[in-house]
């Protein structure tokens, strides 16, 4: 599926009310004005965190992140890891663009298991339910019941049957059932 052109994509996000529909509109537009210019989005990231990690060196909090915080390189800081070495993120590029599960302290070194893939639904938010099978689709209106990033499985509550289902987050607003 060809991406979306920058201009289309501005118009969607100044149309857009909901905040998080904004946020995730405003990121794809500067992912596609990046690629649009040939330029790896992550290229910078990767050629400085690397330059920066060293052996024994983990990822901490530069400040305190709440939860939920996407991470960027301002975050954090490297720190000689000590016994932490083997049980953390060794390299900044693991973590940058990921998002927080739970608080992290500054000064605190980053576990994998406080991250996940940024969230494109959030909790209460009105998603589109689809379901498919073959040529046969299914859409209706559910309200998510937990947060969930792309290629997670959530659940969702359906708001004509009021039965709880789990289905995978496809994108912005929508989770497909199978």
């Amino acid at each position: 599926m060809p991406l979306p052109s920058p201009p289309l994509l501005r118009a969607m996000a100044g149309r857009a009310i909901d905040r998080t529909l904004s946020r995730a509109l405003a990121t794809l537009l500067v992912l596609a004005t990046l690629l649009a210019a040939g330029i790896s989005p992550f290229a910078a990231q990767e050629a400085g965190a690397q330059a920066n990690a060293k052996p024994g060196q983990v990822v901490t909090a530069a400040r305190t992140i709440r939860a939920g915080e996407v991470l960027s390189h301002g975050d954090l800081a490297l720190r000689p890891g000590g016994a932490y070495a083997g049980q953390t993120v060794a390299a900044p590029e693991q973590v940058v663009g990921r998002e927080t599960r739970v608080a992290i302290y500054a000064g605190r070194p980053i576990n994998p298991g406080d991250l996940r893939a940024p969230s494109v639904v959030r909790r209460n938010d009105l998603v589109t339910l689809m379901f498919q099978l073959g040529g046969l689709q299914i859409q209706t209106e559910g309200r998510a019941l937990e947060d969930g990033g792309l290629g997670e499985r959530i659940r969702v509550m359906n708001l004509d049957s009021r039965r709880t289902v789990s289905g995978e987050v496809a994108g912005p607003k929508l989770v497909v059932t199978k």
